[in-house]
């Protein structure tokens, strides 16, 4: 009898830690999905995620979302808090995930651009254009995505003083106008080595500030990229 009974009040205690255990565990299984769902770095829309057992409402700053999160280029990055308002059948919590929404010529948004000469070159005239082939990979909310792969360009060095120093400037030139990491269509685009300024950061500064200048008619889009000549690593470059 003495058995029996506390077989059944064991019973009972495992069951209660079960059912205690259940929804912590759910909820802990639900805010890692979450964490894994949603890119740490936002430069693009996207699909806010869903899940089969669970109902999932987003918030930012209070202000509910639909299905999507709509990207709005800041004019410098900033970090924003979403929050996933989750219920499940056995219990309900508020999930917050700090994330940054980044600017497109932010030094966190950086893209490779693999040029390729003739026969490997490295010996690129100052002057003259010489026929490349190009191959641009951005990244989207984290992801990495081949933006433009293209052997319609040319490019050639640039620059006076700068041209002779170890890190160099160059100039590309598409058959035609394109855009490039969303900035507005040219034929010609440059390549800013900024070896004098260790900061990488002066001119681009510069650039972002006189977009503020509506006076201005026009003003120069900047992003940053990693420069591959031959497969060879060159540097960062504007």
């Amino acid at each position: 009898m003495i058995k029996k009974s506390v077989m059944s009040f064991l019973m009972v205690f495992l069951m209660s830690l079960i059912v205690a255990c259940t929804p912590a565990q759910n909820l802990s299984e639900i805010h890692q999905a979450l964490e894994a769902l949603i890119p740490q770095n936002i430069n693009h829309d996207f699909s806010l995620p869903t899940l089969a057992d669970a109902d999932i409402q987003w918030f930012i700053e209070e202000e509910p979302l639909e299905d999507t999160f709509i990207y709005q280029e800041p004019f410098f990055d900033r970090s924003v808090v979403f929050e996933a308002h989750v219920r499940t059948n056995l219990k309900s919590e508020v999930i917050q995930l700090h994330r940054r929404v980044i600017a497109l010529d932010s030094a966190h948004n950086v893209s490779r651009l693999y040029l390729e000469t003739p026969r490997g070159t490295m010996d690129i005239p100052r002057r003259d254009y010489i026929d490349i082939e190009l191959t641009l990979v951005g990244q989207e909310n984290d992801q990495e995505t081949v933006v433009m792969q293209t052997a319609e360009v040319e490019m050639r060095g640039r620059g006076n003083s700068t041209w002779s120093m170890p890190k160099k400037p160059y100039r590309i030139r598409f058959n035609e106008a394109v855009s490039l990491l969303d900035m507005p269509e040219a034929r010609n685009y440059v390549l800013l080595a900024e070896y004098a300024d260790k900061s990488l950061f002066r001119n681009t500064v510069v650039h972002k500030f006189s977009s503020l200048l509506e006076s201005l008619e026009h003003t120069i889009t900047t992003r940053v990229v990693e420069l591959y000549l031959n497969d060879q690593y060159q540097g960062l470059y504007i």
